[in-house]
Formats: C-alpha cells, structure tokens, sequence
C-alpha cells in the first residue's frame, strides 16, 4: 500500500517519541523493531515521496516561469495591436474629415465622426482664478474653469477646445 507523504512523516514522528520516552536508549527493543521497520521501508518510501514531491515543485516552477514568459510576450503583441489600431483608426478619420464624411454604413460595420465633449486646454503662463485650483498637491479643475468659460468668463491661456473621434460599431 503507497502512503501519502504525511503518513510517512506521522510514522517518524512516532519513532522520535518513542526514543524520547526511552530517554534516547535505541537498544530497547521496541525501538530496535520500529528503527528496522522504518529502514526497512518508510526511509526509502518518504525519499522516494520526497523526490516526487521536489520534482512537481521544479515542473511547477519551470510552467510558471514559461506561462510568465509568455504572458510578457503576448503583452508586448498586444500593445503593438493596440499601437497599430490605433494608427490605422486616426488614419481613417482624417480621410473621412478629408471628405467631409460624418456617417458611413458598410456591410458589418456603422462609422461615426462624433465630436468630443469639449474640454480646456490650459497652456504655459495660464492664468486661472484661484478658485479654480484644489489645494494640497496643486491640481486645476478644469470642469469648473471649463462651466466658467462657457459662461462667458475669459482667462488668459484658458481655451475651450473640443477634438473629434471616430466611433465603430
């Protein structure tokens, strides 16, 4: 009968109490029958569990260091999709700006040249009320300053600006 790792172990911990109940003295011969048994099997079963056990933990090992690896390598393709993608969508929406398309249907697809909601651009030297500012680390709310600006206030270096995108359905 094959014994779990554990079993084997229990076996030897019996073993160590029962030399220290004899004070250490391995002649008794309790001790003699459980030693041989012990050499006999349990040893050479438990080295055995043991370099089971090592070898699934370096195949382990070994699969997640190459899952690892992968992972990185498949992160790196993806990245230069999205990169790629990326250029190909700007590409098309300055041919459709180009010929003043906004809508276009195709057989699997719906194309949208939609405007952004309006944001502020606030270049060097911008000069915004105070209270437009959070404190602790300096921080600019721009929906506040952009409200502000909507509503006719005008700040040096404070622009309203409103890009476009092209939306795919």
């Amino acid at each position: 009968m094959t014994r779990s790792l554990t079993d084997l172990s229990q076996s030897m911990d019996e073993l160590d109490r029962l030399i220290a109940q004899h004070d250490g003295a391995i002649d008794d011969p309790a001790i003699v029958a459980a030693l041989t048994d012990m050499l006999a099997g349990d040893v050479a079963e438990f080295t055995l569990k043991v370099d089971a056990y090592v070898s699934l933990i370096e195949e382990m090992n070994l699969r997640a260091q190459a899952r690892k690896e992968s992972a990185q390598r498949l992160a790196a393709l993806a990245a230069t999709d999205d990169k790629a993608a990326g250029r190909l969508k700007d590409r098309l929406l300055a041919v459709l700006q180009h010929r003043e398309i906004q809508k276009l249907d195709t057989t699997r697809f719906r194309l949208f040249v939609q405007s952004n909601p309006p944001s502020v651009r606030v270049d060097d030297g911008c000069y915004a009320p105070q209270e437009f500012y959070e404190w602790g680390e300096p921080h600019l709310k721009k929906k506040e300053l952009l409200a502000a600006l909507k509503a006719g206030d005008n700040f040096e270096g404070c622009h309203i600006v409103q890009g476009v995108h092209l939306r795919i359905k």
